[in-house]
């Protein structure tokens, strides 16, 4: 358990360290396209992707989960507003909050369902679920925590969100809709990919399918790729190997998709987690 979260810290660490060379790197650099502000967006869309699969899928309670992945949109949306020439950050918040709800709100329908993201290398006894649903329970700290979330989301909401529609005016001129659903779409994939126990042919197989998918979303995004399709295919590249890449640190430290099942059905859970 310790190995883990000392996983996840190194990773954490190596990310913050990694964007503040980039960022700066790529105010050096403003003219568009070149492979420095190619690598801001592909690093500020697998974050962003990442804050969100945290938010569907996360262990932590869904107040600060939340909070997390509104800050990390917030963060990535004044960061890129930074940059010369690229858009103040009412437009970034709109469109990376959006590609947050796009990315977290199917992984909380199929968690609904049963789906999880257990710790596997924790001992199996922790790791076993009642059977049945799981009854509810609205106590005095759960409402706290769901009150200081809303406050700092509002907060932070009232820096970066728009106040009026003329900040907005370049985003009626973009297919936003394309931008947003050309990274959701490949979200999943990568996660199934990266943390997913079976099948493991087909998880290599759909994810290259999905990559090409997005990418041909991103020709239909014209206008914001004026350096052409290979910038294009460049982008979603780098998109899926460090949106995979940091997923595979948490498989590494022991995390696993799983399907909750009965009590009855433990034994073979278990078993279905241990396997590549």
């Amino acid at each position: 358990m310790k190995g883990s979260r000392l996983l996840i810290v190194l990773l954490l660490l190596a990310t913050v360290l990694v964007d503040c060379a980039v960022l700066v790197a790529a105010g050096q650099r403003p003219s568009f396209p070149n492979p420095v502000l190619i690598s801001v967006w592909a690093l500020q869309i697998s974050q962003v992707s990442l804050a969100a699969i945290w938010l569907g899928l996360g262990r932590k309670p869904a107040p600060l989960r939340l909070v997390g992945a509104v800050a990390v949109a917030a963060l990535w949306s004044w960061a890129l507003s930074t940059l010369p020439d690229a858009g103040n950050v009412e437009q970034w918040a709109v469109l990376l909050m959006a590609h947050t709800a796009a990315v977290s709100v199917p992984l909380l329908a199929v968690r609904s369902l049963g789906l999880q993201l257990v710790d596997v290398s924790a001992a199996k006894g922790a790791e076993k679920l009642p059977a049945g649903p799981q009854r509810l329970q609205f106590s005095i700290g759960y409402l706290l925590g769901w009150t200081t979330a809303l406050a700092v989301i509002m907060s932070i909401l009232h820096y970066v969100a728009p106040h009026d529609h003329t900040s907005l005016k370049p985003l009626a001129e973009l297919p936003v809709v394309p931008f947003v659903i050309g990274r959701a779409v490949m979200v999943p994939a990568a996660v199934w990919a990266a943390l997913g126990t079976r099948w493991w042919a087909l998880r290599v197989l759909v994810l290259p399918v999905t990559s090409a998918t997005a990418f041909g979303v991103i020709l239909l995004a014209e206008p914001l790729f004026a350096g052409g399709a290979g910038y294009s295919v460049l982008l979603c590249f780098l998109e899926a190997v460090l949106l995979v890449g940091s997923l595979c640190v948490f498989r590494v430290a022991g995390y696993r998709l799983r399907v909750r099942r009965s009590v009855g059905d433990d034994q073979n859970a278990d078993d279905v987690c241990q396997g590549r």
